[in-house]
């Protein structure tokens, strides 16, 4: 795809003068350096210092989850994947939206949540002893609504039209018809943080209504705007809030909750002002008060680790998301499904961007070394699952200290952020964000020196202010210290110090800078320092770090550093890197000083397949 457009191009000073680079001393260790501590400072192993005793947490069960709640079902004998459980006044009964048919009903509860991984690992159970109901033949799924407290449900069956609504009646299960609609809830209003913070990126906080008279869980997995500026939020625990007063000081946010007992949504998208949220079992659609449409619903449900998550749309209208193995499309009509590509471990997130690129980010684990962010092509296979013909190699891979679980992605479309044309990527695992940089069918990756307050997971361009929003959630190995988060990266006009763009050619790395650079600081190689390591492409779960130059051996390789060069604008330097080779991890860390005098202190690491001529 090439490089975004940058808005300049800085002329290279094939005159300015060399520094030689520091001398490269081997290691007493064969010459490596050792690969980067684990998560938690190496502590507690891969996983880092937490574990499953961690994210085991009930709360769900106190939860006011609304009328209804679509999961799937652990029942005796059986699982139903597309469920859609409704609360009676003593009770419960599940209809299965995958055959259009009743399967049970029960008395003495509603759901059992397990605790394990905050309730969104297994099935919920039946809050009490089912009794099944006899098979029907299926029909088409269209969807439900409110009726006040009751729930209606609508499908298709030998071509007519159903609308029923169940009920206990003198302890039985019975169907009947409900009449009326439903009205939102209260809305909470809460005060946001404003940042006072210098830099040319800070973070305001929108809170979250952590306190609310349902006890509803905030852990947002999804955002999208409305034309007034309006936002829409969904959570995994399965509501969706509209949050208002998003104006520049934060003073006035009233959040409403809209729709309840959605399935795991981990993607939303409104479109001409109607939301649409990507849940496990289907694409519902949000037509008005109280009213659930299915929209789609042909992916295959699965339990446990196999999440549905984001929701984004290209220019011809088609949806797009991914699931457990794959990039998935359905038709801007929502009557046809269909896979783009496969071979994804989990991936979390993906982004359409304005050229049409389609990225995908994989989790690190069997057959997938590290996170990693790849362009998704038509048909094409990304590795999960063992050897294949024709494996489509990432974009980049993602260090794991600096991403080791990695959320969605968002190009930089406003006027009013800078980096116009640029990729964001939002990191789960270290609750960040970095900057991804494109060399063709290459990329690099640069931290953003902030941090959120639980694991990022989407980001937005507001469509009225310009700036950057971004939702997060807590989960499992991530240092996200909130259940989630609602909050804002504004820029505020200072000067950017990032990198803009980077190039790999045979013997020199290039990076150019948004701001000119102070030669004296740049030309210094004690300035500077470069390490390299490769992946390994197994069914172990995940990779350590190995030498480029000795694979069998873990660690990192030295980078021997010859000469700095840095064009007369001050914006580009060229490393020149005698043995620069393709590898899957080249590091390039450094502490400079702009032209002007401000501190620039990060590092780039590229994934290189090629070197250019």
């Amino acid at each position: 795809a090439g490089l975004p457009p940058l808005g300049f191009d800085p002329p290279v000073d094939i005159k300015a003068p060399l520094r030689p680079g520091a001398p490269w001393k081997p290691s007493k260790e064969k010459g490596l350096l050792p690969a980067d501590p684990g998560l938690d400072g190496g502590k507690g192993g891969h996983w880092g210092a937490t574990g499953e005793k961690d994210w085991a947490d009930a709360r769900w069960n106190a939860m006011d989850v609304g009328p209804f709640m679509m999961s799937s079902v652990d029942l005796p004998g059986g699982q139903v994947m597309k469920g859609l459980t409704i609360r009676l006044h003593d009770g419960a009964a599940l209809f299965d939206t995958e055959r259009c048919a009743w399967r049970a009903w029960w008395t003495g509860g509603f759901l059992k949540f397990s605790p394990a991984r905050f309730g969104v690992i297994d099935m919920p159970k039946p809050g009490g002893e089912p009794t099944l109901l006899p098979a029907t033949s299926p029909g088409r799924w269209l969807g439900h609504r409110l009726a006040g407290s009751r729930v209606v449900l609508i499908y298709e069956r030998d071509g007519k039209r159903i609308e029923e609504s169940p009920a206990l009646v003198d302890g039985k299960f019975a169907l009947g018809k409900a009449e009326g609609l439903s009205t939102p809830g209260p809305a909470i209003r809460v005060k946001g943080v404003v940042s006072t913070e210098k830099g040319p990126y800070v973070i305001d906080t929108i809170p979250l209504p952590f306190e609310n008279p349902w006890k509803a869980l905030m852990f947002p997995g999804g955002h999208d705007f409305f034309a007034n500026g309006d936002a829409a939020v969904c959570t995994v625990h399965g509501d969706v809030w509209r949050v208002s007063g998003l104006d520049a000081e934060l003073q006035n946010v009233a959040w409403e909750r809209v729709a309840t007992g959605l399935y795991q949504p981990l993607g939303l998208k409104i479109v001409d002002d109607v939301v649409y949220v990507q849940g496990r079992d289907q694409i519902t659609r949000l037509s008005g008060p109280g009213v659930y449409d299915c929209f789609n619903n042909q992916r295959p449900t699965m339990g446990g680790h196999n999440y549905v998550a984001c929701l984004e749309t290209d220019a011809e209208g088609s949806f797009y998301g991914v699931g457990p193995t794959t990039l998935h499309r359905v038709s801007k009509d929502g009557a046809r499904f269909e896979v783009v590509a496969g071979g994804f471990r989990n991936p979390n997130g993906m982004s359409i961007g304005p050229d049409g690129t389609i990225t995908v980010a994989p989790q690190e684990g069997e057959w997938t070394p590290g996170s990693m962010i790849c362009v998704a092509k038509p048909g094409g296979h990304y590795g999960f699952g063992g050897p294949k013909e024709g494996v489509e190699p990432p974009l980049c891979y993602l260090p794991r200290l600096m991403d080791n679980s990695t959320g969605g992605q968002a190009w930089v479309t406003s006027d009013r952020w800078g980096l116009r044309g640029q990729l964001l990527n939002f990191s789960f695992g270290r609750s960040s964000m970095q900057l991804v940089l494109r060399d063709g069918a290459q990329g690099a990756v640069v931290p953003f020196p902030l941090q959120f307050a639980s694991g990022a997971m989407r980001g937005r361009f507001h469509p009225l202010d310009g700036q950057l929003y971004v939702s997060g959630m807590k989960g499992w190995v991530t240092n996200a210290v909130r259940d989630g988060c609602f909050q804002r990266v504004r820029y505020t006009g200072a000067p950017v110090t990032l990198p803009v763009a980077w190039r790999a050619t045979a013997g020199a790395l290039r990076i150019t800078f948004a701001t000119p650079l102070d030669r004296e600081s740049t030309l210094d190689p004690d300035r500077w320092s470069l390490d390299q390591w490769n992946y390994r492409y197994a069914a172990k779960y995940g990779s350590e770090d190995y030498s480029a130059e000795r694979p069998d051996q873990p660690g990192h390789d030295p980078v021997e550093l010859k000469a700095i060069r840095l064009s007369a604008d001050g914006r580009e330097v060229t490393l020149e890197i005698p043995a620069l080779r393709p590898v899957h991890q080249l590091r390039a860390r450094y502490t400079l000083r702009t032209a002007a005098g401000a501190p620039v202190k990060s590092e780039l690491v590229a994934t290189i397949h090629a070197l250019a001529k």
